[in-house]
């Protein structure tokens, strides 16, 4: 009878460690099949290899060949695009370009210096509307353009995403056009809002101006003056007003930009050899949507 009582009990016992070591083992496949769902190496996340180079040169032709170059396609664009700024089209086309707006840190861009992030910020932005400055911008913009128009007694036309006729992947939205010759661009800093302009620039709030013995002149190097002569040469247009807007009560400071196809050409070099060495390919074989790192300067040369 004890030794019924014994057996029965380390029955009992190995059935328990049993019961213990399954549900371990249970625990331990749900915690891999969990990891493995969100693993890089498994499932829609996994670490794809990339193209090969036979591969990705015959993408890259068929990507900058289905650019729309043709002009019958850049001027049906230009006119789809007017006010559809938020669209998901409007949003798909640019990504795939390098865009007026972005040229600055292209053309600012130290040699050595990542590009990763850059590259990253412009093919997948984030939604930067709740941002301070740039909801301010937003805000007041119609506002601006209308004070604008009053205060010069001009008619502004608004316009759609202009792509550039040599360089398909070049684009520019100017704030509006007027007549066949000028664009409008129009800056609602939030750093000289209800402050005269005059004491912005004094205060180094808006650095568009440097003040010199002879007066305030354009700081050319400025990512305003570099934005409105990639739009100038994008539109084909000779002239830009320049507008920067500090509140309702006060008149807008203008200036009227000259098209410089000197300084564009100074420009158009490194906006090409960034767009195909750097933006192309991940736009033809994305790293970052497998999960991996964009390519960066070792990796593109």
């Amino acid at each position: 009878m004890l030794r019924l009582v014994v057996v029965q009990k380390l029955e009992e016992k190995r059935l328990k460690q049993r019961e213990r070591a399954s549900k371990y083992l249970r625990k331990r496949r749900k915690l891999f099949l969990r990891t493995k769902e969100n693993d890089k190496d498994y499932g829609e996340n996994c670490q794809k290899p990339d193209m090969t180079s036979l591969e990705y040169n015959q993408c890259k032709e068929e990507f900058l060949k289905n650019l729309p170059s043709a002009e019958e396609d850049r001027r049906q664009i230009e006119k789809s695009t007017i006010l559809q700024r938020d669209s998901s089209e409007w949003l798909e086309l640019r990504r795939k370009l390098l865009t007026a707006s972005n040229f600055a840190k292209v053309v600012n861009r130290r040699q050595n210096t990542s590009v990763r992030n850059l590259v990253k910020n412009i093919i997948y932005p984030k939604n930067l509307s709740n941002v301070p400055s740039l909801k301010h911008g937003i805000e007041h913009e119609a506002i601006a353009a209308e004070q604008i128009a009053s205060q010069l007694n001009i008619k502004i036309e608004p316009c759609g995403l202009f792509i550039d006729k040599k360089f398909p992947f070049l684009g520019a939205t100017p704030d509006g056009i007027v007549g066949t010759d000028t664009i409008i661009e129009i800056k609602c800093p939030i750093t000289a809002f209800k402050t005269s302009l005059d004491e912005a620039i004094n205060n180094k709030k808006v650095l568009f101006w440097r003040k010199t013995k002879n007066g305030l002149v354009i700081n050319k190097k400025h990512p305003w003056y570099i934005q409105v002569q990639g739009q100038l040469h994008i539109t084909d247009r000779r002239k830009c007003i320049f507008g920067v807007w500090s509140g309702c009560d006060k008149d807008i400071k203008f200036e009227i930009i000259e098209r410089d196809d000197q300084y564009w050409e100074q420009m158009e070099a490194k906006l090409e050899n960034f767009y195909i060495t750097c933006m192309l390919p991940e736009l033809c074989d994305p790293r970052h949507v497998r999960n991996m790192p964009i390519r960066d300067l070792s990796e593109l040369k």
